[in-house]
């Protein structure tokens, strides 16, 4: 349903206006890639709800044997990301068929896009902002590896 904001003072809202606050919609079909190549592999779901200027945005992709990752995988959002200073926090995930999960961390490309990154663990803190490629954070098979991001968001 569009959004059913703003709302005027005074106003009387229907049912169908309250119950649809912080409905998700579906962006599986749009959503664009930077450093990854799809291929036979599945968008299996990306999905973002917006009140106001708050924007929560998920996915999750599963390769396929012609998807790539070429470096740091880039994803579009659905809402442009408002001004620097407040960039959007969240997390990415990274799953190797039959081995298991890494964690990541998520950061601002421009107001159109995000980067998935790994955590590195190899000093005495983590550290995020390291670039995912075909070898990091794990050599990608590819058939069945994924990678998932979650994020929040003030829109622009």
């Amino acid at each position: 349903m569009a959004s059913p904001f703003p709302f005027t003072s005074g106003q009387v809202l229907t049912a169908a206006q309250l119950n649809s606050i912080g409905d998700y919609t579906d962006y599986s079909g749009t959503v664009t890639f930077t450093n990854f190549t799809l291929g036979n592999g599945t968008v299996n779901e990306a999905r973002y709800a917006q009140v106001n200027d708050f924007v929560h945005y998920y996915g999750r992709v599963t390769l396929g044997s012609t998807s790539s990752v070429s470096g740091t995988i880039g994803v579009s959002v659905p809402v442009n990301i408002g001004p620097s200073g407040q960039p959007p926090w969240g997390f990415s995930r990274f799953l190797q068929t039959g081995v298991g999960w890494w964690i990541g961390s998520v950061d601002q490309s421009s107001q159109t896009r995000i980067n998935l990154h790994s955590l590195n663990a190899s000093g005495t803190y983590l550290t995020d902002l390291n670039g995912t490629s075909a070898t990091i954070p794990f050599t990608w098979t590819p058939t069945g590896d994924q990678f998932l991001w979650n994020v929040f968001y003030k829109a622009a």
